[in-house]
């Protein structure tokens, strides 16, 4: 298949990948639920590494889909604040619409914060969504962290331990490292009872057929959401008052993908 001929990612391949993995019987789990010998379980998971706006919006069509995942927030995050009142009124959108929270560790490595690292930033989490699931996933682990990926903490589910990451087939959307078909394909094929999905908002709501195409489309949706900001200014609401025009957000994108692909 040709790069122009790749299927990108987007609301509608969600839409359709969700919708056949419903269709074919299977359940999707939280990642405190037991293993169940007669059932079909899928642990859906999505870091929410960019926007939490993206977030609510890929929330929205899980439950427009009846499907129950868990979304993993950071408290260290460089691109939104969970402490502000507008993201804390995302976060607890994704509740009401059945979703699940827990905490995306940003941290180097178990060497490098260990045990105590995690449970604080748990606490601080907990202070925004008292409902907070006990579980943790890690934010960019390196290579070495695969090799041991097991850090028992007190009271938290790793979803990078043992049962989840070795016992269970595990898929993921990250880094843009499969097509979507090349993914639709290994799920939709999967003979175990149970394995483990990550699916990224950025990629699937943002959506691109590269993963630069991706995080371009992606950035420029953080920059009109962090508008509001401005928006509140004297010197800059009375010029844009809807905001950006909408060409000038295309035509960043057009100049980013444009530098990208002479780069």
């Amino acid at each position: 298949m040709t790069a122009d001929a790749v299927r990108p990612y987007s609301v509608d391949a969600y839409r359709e990948l969700l919708g056949r993995l419903v269709k074919d019987g299977w359940s999707f789990a939280s990642f405190l639920d037991d293993p169940t010998a007669d059932a079909r379980a899928i642990y859906l998971r999505h870091d929410v590494d960019y926007s939490l706006e993206l977030a609510v919006e890929l929330a929205e069509l899980n439950h427009e889909l009846g499907v129950g995942g868990t979304f993993f927030i950071q408290v260290r995050a460089q691109l939104y604040n969970v402490f502000a009142q507008h993201e804390t009124a995302r976060i607890r959108r994704l509740r009401s619409l059945g979703q699940r929270i827990a905490l995306h560790y940003v941290g180097g490595g178990k060497s490098d914060v260990g045990v105590a690292g995690v449970l604080a930033d748990f606490e601080l989490l907990k202070r925004v969504e008292p409902e907070l699931d006990p579980v943790f996933s890690w934010h960019n682990p390196t290579q070495a962290f695969f090799e041991d990926p097991e850090l028992q903490v007190p009271g938290l589910v790793n979803v990078y331990g043992e049962r989840f990451f070795q016992d269970m087939p595990y898929f993921s959307d990250s880094v843009h490292r499969v097509s979507v078909d090349e993914l639709v394909s290994a799920v939709v094929n999967e003979k175990s009872s149970e394995f483990q999905l990550l699916l990224h908002p950025v990629n699937w709501i943002a959506g691109g057929a590269s993963g630069i195409e991706i995080l371009i489309r992606g950035w420029s949706r953080v920059l009109r959401d962090h508008e509001r900001t401005l928006r509140t200014n004297r010197s800059y609401n009375p010029r844009f008052p809807a905001g950006m025009p909408p060409h000038v957000i295309a035509e960043l994108e057009r100049e980013l993908l444009a530098a990208a692909a002479a780069g």
